[in-house]
């Protein structure tokens, strides 16, 4: 079995050997990665507000979509080219497409949903919807 060790083996073999074991097994995986974009997310009875770093990124090539309660922003940021002759140095910029996926605490009213960017971070404020916020029952008495 792979994971029987000899007995043999001094206990800084035997651990050398469990992390080739483990770095095979995770090869390809992205552990450790940060989601991208980077958001904070909040509510209050009447909103959730969404912000999103996104610096860098052209407004036309960020998408931002909601169904029901869960919202959805996709977009790419380009690759930074230097001119013709540079040599990069240091390359640590992340570049390509990504994709959040949110979910809301409650539905939102769609067409009322409003996003600004400013200084690379852009903020999504989502209205609650009506029919979702909760409704004071009135009592008759007789």
């Amino acid at each position: 079995m792979m994971w029987e060790l000899a007995d043999n083996l001094n206990p800084f073999e035997k651990a050398w050997n469990l992390r080739k074991q483990m770095e095979r097994l995770l090869d390809g995986l992205d552990v450790g990665r940060e989601p991208y974009p980077a958001v904070n997310a909040w509510s209050t009875p009447d909103e959730v507000v969404v912000t999103a770093e996104i610096p860098g990124t052209p407004r036309d090539k960020v998408e931002i979509s909601v169904d029901g309660n869960l919202l959805s922003l996709e977009g790419a940021k380009e690759e930074e080219k230097p001119g013709e002759g540079a040599v990069f140095h240091r390359q640590e910029r992340g570049h390509g497409a990504f994709s959040r996926k949110l979910r809301l605490p409650f539905e939102v009213e769609n067409s009322k949903v409003k996003a600004t960017c400013a200084n690379g971070v852009l903020t999504i404020t989502l209205p609650r919807a009506e029919k979702t916020k909760p409704q004071k029952i009135a009592i008759s008495c007789e």
